[in-house]
């Protein structure tokens, strides 16, 4: 027989069974409801401070003469403006240690210097994909950091930001070339005592243990191999910069010393002088002298070398190509004078 509803009303709940059901379906729901993540951003900006993990890699995040720089170095830093953050940078030479620290929640977002997964995990999110690369977030958190990175790229794009650090950093430089001596002793004729003149008081505030004219023909022969004395403005503010590199060279090493060491500063950074310097005494070179010194600057373009060092990686090679072309420019213009 089949069931048939029973005519009529059936009998109602008693307010106890009522309250019982209700409570029973609330507590049911809420079980279904996913807690609510932190807001990161909020957080972010509530301590005024974006934490972010760097890779160590060339162009990417490195140290130049004049302190931080790189593709993804200035990336991040606009985007703590975008933010109106202070931007807390915290550099590694590899991706383990990083993820760690990511995934503890004691930064923000991190930044791979090179080829890394382009796919999101159960513990990362990302922003936009770029130069083989992603920006991973942690997926413990909102979307509000993510959202705020995708908007930035956009807006970078737009801009133009993209561009231009591609130019600046991703595209090739060229070698430096050999000294062109022809050319700085034919533009010295012509440039007679106008080529000294705004060097002398630079000259003078540098050292007592160095003479002035040897001081003067190194800046003009520095900033000839800058620009071929194109820019007074900047050749000034060049010579002024060397100065105060020389200033912190330490004066136990030899004066003759001090000039290539600190042009070796002035090409690509006092950081990585000082990293040369401790590769040297730790090879038991000796520290002081610039032709031992030289030798160690090759390694610091190796991996293996300068996820050991402080600074990390720089163009080595250059550094040297660099302090030579200007002391060979620096001998034709003492030659020069001597005639």
């Amino acid at each position: 027989m089949l069931y048939t509803k029973p005519s009529g009303l059936l009998p109602s709940a008693s307010p106890v069974k009522k309250l019982l059901v209700a409570v029973f379906v609330l507590t049911g729901l809420s079980g279904c409801i996913p807690p609510s993540l932190p807001d990161i951003r909020s957080d972010i900006e509530n301590r005024d401070q974006l934490k972010v993990g760097i890779q160590y890699a060339p162009a990417r995040y490195e140290i130049g003469p004049q302190g931080k720089q790189g593709f993804d170095y200035e990336l991040v830093a606009g985007f703590a403006e975008y933010l109106n953050v202070e931007l807390v940078l915290i550099p590694y030479f590899d991706t383990v240690d990083m993820e760690k620290a990511l995934n503890n929640n004691h930064i923000d977002f991190i930044v791979p210097g090179g080829a890394y997964q382009t796919f999101a995990t159960k513990h990362n999110k990302q922003g936009p994909h770029y130069l083989e690369t992603a920006w991973q977030l942690n997926a413990t958190q909102n979307d509000s950091l993510q959202a705020a990175v995708f908007d930035y790229f956009n807006d970078s794009h737009q801009h133009g930001i993209f561009d231009e650090l591609h130019a600046r950093y991703m595209i090739a430089k060229p070698p430096l070339t050999e000294p062109d001596i022809a050319a700085i002793v034919n533009q010295a004729i012509e440039a007679k005592d106008e080529l000294y003149a705004h060097f002398d008081s630079v000259a003078g505030s540098v050292s007592s243990q160095i003479s002035e004219q040897t001081l003067r023909t190194l800046l003009a022969a520095l900033t000839f191999q800058l620009n071929r004395w194109q820019d007074k403005t900047n050749n000034l503010a060049d010579a002024q910069r060397f100065a105060t590199i020389m200033v912190s060279i330490p004066n136990i090493i030899p004066p003759e010393e001090r000039l290539s060491m600190a042009l070796a500063a002035f090409y690509s950074g006092i950081p990585h002088l000082l990293d040369a310097r401790r590769l040297t005494r730790k090879q038991g070179g000796n520290e002081n002298s610039w032709i031992d010194v030289q030798m160690r600057y090759p390694a610091l373009e190796d991996p293996d070398i300068y996820r050991h060092l402080n600074a990390g990686y720089v163009n080595g090679t250059n550094t040297i190509k660099f302090v030579s072309n200007v002391h060979d420019y620096q001998r034709a213009l003492v030659a020069l004078e001597a005639q």
